[in-house]
């Protein structure tokens, strides 16, 4: 009983453990995955003389195909959401977004802390005012 007793409290303590620790992975995915999908657009102005034009959530922009090679722009993030590029709207110039729910506000106010300022008000990592989208401009 006391062998069981014992299991019990670990698993009791782990697993809430390994939850936040995956979330936190995601979380550091999705990121790494803005800056891989920014980086294409950058990519393509530079050699575009411009930015490409707005597409619905989840579509691939129209002549990014080759610039974003093997990325999932049409699958989820990794925390779910869909991918969207956001030109001259909602106040951004230019910027990968995910659309849709993204994670819980504690999970992406931790990956800011992480990765920009800690208040996803500001920075380069941002939430809209929605809330349900989450910005790297």
């Amino acid at each position: 009983m006391i062998v069981v007793a014992v299991i019990g409290v670990l698993g009791a303590i782990a697993i809430p453990m390994f939850a936040k620790a995956r979330n936190t992975s995601r979380a550091t995915l999705m990121f790494a995955d803005m800056r891989t999908a920014a980086s294409a657009f950058e990519v393509f102005a530079m050699e575009n003389s411009g930015y490409p034009a707005n597409s619905a959530a989840g579509v691939v922009p129209a002549g990014m195909g080759p610039y974003l090679g093997r990325f999932k722009w049409n699958r989820d993030s990794p925390l779910g959401g869909k991918w969207n590029w956001d030109f001259d709207r909602y106040g951004f110039r230019a910027a990968v977004s995910v659309t849709g729910h993204a994670g819980s506000p504690a999970t992406m106010a931790e990956l800011d802390k992480r990765v920009d300022n800690g208040d996803v008000r500001t920075g380069i990592l941002r939430a809209r005012p929605n809330g349900h989208s989450y910005v790297l401009e």
